[in-house]
């Protein structure tokens, strides 16, 4: 009795099986170096963006109290009620800033785990393609290398700049010219009379 079809079959059926086994394991192999990159891992990359925006944030907010001091003194402001309006709105900034800067941080942590996500899904689509599973295997732990090296953070920009412009410069100006309003500004003679020039 002729049994050849059946004998293929049955290869071509374990050949099948035989692939999907290696796919399987190599598949889990690609998980297992991706697995390596924890939560500890982007919380990380999180806490690096602070160590790296905070102290430049702190550094301004010196800069622009000493400026704003400074500002308040040159116009007889310092002890003025808008002396401090001004100190709180430059805490109540520097707050906001603070927490734009720790957003950034999630963000940044977000983002490398998207990347990491992507590499692991590429490289499983190269195994599932045929790729040899050593050659699969050798290529996840290089892209997964590659993608937990994320570039250098953007450098941050001015934080106090919208507030000195829109902010600052306007209350200062408003108070110097409600302190100064019905004011002498200069007595001379003229005539034989003084006379007096009101602001």
């Amino acid at each position: 009795m002729y049994s050849g079809g059946s004998d293929s079959g049955k290869q071509l059926r374990a050949e099948q099986l035989a692939r999907e086994n290696q796919m399987r394991e190599t598949t889990n192999q690609i998980n297992q170096v991706f697995g390596g990159y924890g939560p500890g891992f982007y919380k990380a990359r999180e806490q690096a963006y602070l160590n790296f925006a905070l102290p430049e944030l702190s550094r301004q907010y010196q800069e622009t109290r000493k400026n704003l001091v400074f500002n308040l003194a040159n116009r007889g402001l310092l002890q003025s009620n808008v002396g401090g309006t001004l100190a709180s709105s430059l805490d109540y900034e520097t707050n906001r800033q603070k927490q734009a800067v720790a957003d950034t941080a999630i963000a940044e942590s977000n983002k490398l785990r998207e990347q990491m996500e992507q590499a692991r899904s590429s490289s499983i689509s190269l195994a599932l393609a045929g790729l040899e599973p050593s050659q699969a295997y050798s290529s996840a732990l290089e892209t997964a290398s590659r993608a937990s090296s994320p570039s250098p953070f953007v450098p941050v920009g001015q934080f106090f700049n919208d507030w000195s412009r829109n902010y600052l410069a306007s209350k200062q100006n408003e108070a110097y010219q409600q302190a100064y309003s019905g004011m002498p500004s200069l007595t001379y003679p003229s005539a034989g009379k003084v006379r007096t020039v009101w602001r």
